[in-house]
């Protein structure tokens, strides 16, 4: 099970459990949903982003100059700015510090707290967790997209893209940049266009900039010299600045492998799932490796090199600053 569904899973499991909790029990069963997303990073991540993606809402004064007692409240107007409204709202329930019978009868206009406590988590928690959903989702697909990408150079286009690549060595990361974004926006990932300008300089792919979730990708090569380990440094580095400005929560590296040795990359993933990912501050940067050199079959290759990366290398200074 990847890591992505698994937490979907959770985070189900958790709502249901508030959804159906006896009103005596519903702060404590509110608790317990609130406690599995913070303490789950990628979610954690998730709900932290919201007070980038909607700076201007204050979720106190938004209740206090919107809402009227058993007559509704005005939702903001951005998909973001709910969202940070309804997990205002769960954080208070869960604290004690908000009455959910009293905040639940802005959508019901039941007497019995049994009632409104019910209506409260369909209408004001539900939703919050299919923004939570949608999002792990969004990470889990551009992963599928990018397993299918390493599949199929490695499967049929490798040979034509070294070939490439050796007729302009000096321009090569170009070679397979603009492969992947024709991939890409093959696939359906809209306007896969390189280097837009961030806050933080140049990102190789950033699609999707029309719409609120960004994709943020950098391209690396790899081979051992010249670009050697410092390079992908660089890359995870640079992608975790522009993430940042982007107010994104997750990020990707793809690294061309042009040797034949195996990187064994650091994960901060406990399961060890594909793709290894590397947390930089409130960004999780996901590390893709596609095996670019053509090599010798399997029963004449001999014994394969590894070269291990460490996360310290990854993250050092030097590397963020070539």
């Amino acid at each position: 099970m990847t890591n992505q569904r698994s937490l979907q899973i959770g985070l189900q499991e958790r709502y249901r459990s508030l959804a159906k909790a006896q009103y005596a029990y519903f702060g404590e069963k509110a608790a317990y949903l609130r406690n599995y997303i913070v303490e789950h990073a990628a979610l954690a991540a998730i709900v932290r982003s919201l007070d980038d993606l909607a700076p201007e809402l204050d979720p106190a004064e938004w209740i206090d100059a919107h809402s009227v007692d058993r007559q509704g409240i005005d939702l903001p107007p951005t998909e973001a700015g709910h969202a940070r409204l309804l997990w205002y709202l769960l954080v208070c329930w869960a604290d004690g510090t908000r009455e959910v019978r009293q905040d639940g009868r802005w959508v019901s206009g039941e007497s019995h707290f049994q009632d409104i406590a019910r209506a409260a988590c369909e209408q004001l928690v539900e939703p919050l967790v299919d923004y939570l959903q949608e999002r792990l989702g969004e990470d889990s697909d551009v992963l599928r997209l990018l397993g299918r990408y390493k599949r199929r150079v490695e499967w049929f286009d490798r040979n034509a893209l070294y070939a490439e690549f050796l007729e302009h060595p000096t321009r090569g990361e170009a070679v397979y940049d603009r492969n992947l974004r024709r991939y890409l926006f093959d696939q359906g990932i809209d306007n896969p266009f390189s280097q837009p300008r961030s806050a933080s300089g140049e990102v190789d792919v950033i699609a999707l900039l029309d719409t609120e979730d960004p994709l943020v990708l950098e391209i690396k090569l790899y081979d051992g010299e010249g670009r050697g380990v410092a390079n992908i440094a660089s890359g995870l580095q640079q992608a975790a600045r522009y993430a940042s400005d982007y107010h994104k929560t997750t990020a990707y590296v793809v690294i061309l492998n042009l040797t034949d040795r195996h990187l064994l990359l650091p994960t901060d993933d406990e399961t060890a799932s594909w793709p290894p990912y590397v947390r930089v501050g409130g960004v999780k940067v996901n590390l893709v490796v596609v095996q670019a050199l053509p090599l010798p079959s399997a029963s004449t290759q001999g014994r394969v090199q590894q070269v291990t990366v460490t996360r310290g290398q990854l993250l050092s200074e030097e590397a963020g600053n070539s």
